[in-house]
This record gives C-alpha cells, sequence and structure tokens, in this order.
C-alpha cells in the first residue's frame, strides 16, 4: 500500500529537510529516495511498518511541516484502521509513503501555490 501526502512549509529546505529526516528516523521509517519535482517543490519516499505509523504521523506534524486536510484525513484513516486489523503480518508489513513538500518561501505571489495544488489534486 502506498500513501500520497503533501505538505507545506515556510522555513527553507536546508532546515525542514533534516527535521523530517530525523523525526522519521526517530519514528522508526526511512527516506528511500529524494526527487526535486518543481522549483518550489520536492518529494520524499519514505518506508515505514504499519505498527509505526501513528508514530510517523506525528513526527511529521512536529518537523515543521503543515500536511494538508486530505493528508491529515488520510494518515487519521490509517492510523485508525490499524487499530482493527488483527493479523501480526498485516502489522508488521511495510508501507510506503510519497511525501510532496512544497517551499511557500520560494514561491512567487502571482498565485503559482493555487496552481500547484490545482495540478495535485488532478493527479491524485
Amino acid at each position: 500500500m502506498e500513501l500520497r501526502l503533501q505538505c507545506l512549509t515556510y522555513d527553507e529546505r536546508a532546515t525542514i529537510l533534516p527535521s523530517i529526516a530525523d523525526a522519521v528516523d526517530r519514528a522508526g521509517g526511512w527516506i528511500l529516495d529524494r526527487r526535486t519535482i518543481a522549483a518550489h517543490a520536492l518529494e520524499l519516499r519514505i518506508e515505514v511498518q504499519v505498527r509505526a505509523l501513528v508514530d510517523v504521523y506525528a513526527a511529521l506534524v512536529s518537523s515543521g511541516v503543515e500536511l494538508t486536510r486530505e493528508a491529515h484525513l488520510l494518515m487519521t484513516e490509517r492510523c485508525v484502521c490499524r487499530h482493527y486489523q488483527s493479523s501480526r503480518l498485516s502489522m508488521s508489513s511495510v508501507l510506503c509513503i510519497q511525501l510532496e513538500v512544497a517551499f511557500l518561501a520560494d514561491l512567487p505571489l502571482e498565485g503559482n501555490w493555487m496552481q500547484w495544488v490545482s495540478k495535485s489534486v488532478a493527479t491524485a
């Protein structure tokens, strides 16, 4: 299973990326890949065991990024659903999270943020 999440931040890349990496690492996840998807956005591919999903969710929130409403809903749904899974196998399975981070400080003021959101929603 893969979750596609979007978030935004006013922090600089040099500040937020180590914060996200440290938060994911402390929560028991690992970052597989990082790629630039636009001048103001990048994508991180994160893997985590399902049993640590709540910890990764809390770590992302505490790292300084603002998850979108849809991202909060997806994470909440997955965290609640895991409580009802009885199989030990499903709790030790690995979940892939595709996290898109938009850097608002890098955006010009003429509305490119709305274009990024519209494009991202259309591809989801």
